[in-house]
């Protein structure tokens, strides 16, 4: 499954009128590791989430885009792959 956090750091970075420069020193990491979340290259660390979240004040699904909506299909493709996993 593909989230694209990136796509959403970058677009709450730019609401908060943030430099990448600003956002990587808030939280103590790299302007090229903020570039290379936005451009998908890599990921932020999952330790990282939290304090992204309180920094652009949305919860960690928001960063996910993970409306209802998504995480009702997500859980219904999980409860599928189970009930699979358990037939003989």
């Amino acid at each position: 499954m593909n989230y694209n956090i990136g796509v959403k750091i970058k677009q709450l970075r730019l609401g908060a009128s943030m430099t990448q420069e600003q956002l990587a020193s808030r939280l103590g990491v790299s302007p090229q590791a903020v570039s290379k979340w936005e451009s998908g290259t890599n990921m932020p660390d999952i330790q990282i989430l939290p304090e992204l979240s309180v920094i652009f004040g949305v919860s960690i699904d928001s960063l996910f885009d993970l409306t209802d909506q998504r995480k009702l299909r997500i859980n219904l493709a999980s409860s599928a792959v189970s009930v699979v996993r358990r037939l003989p």
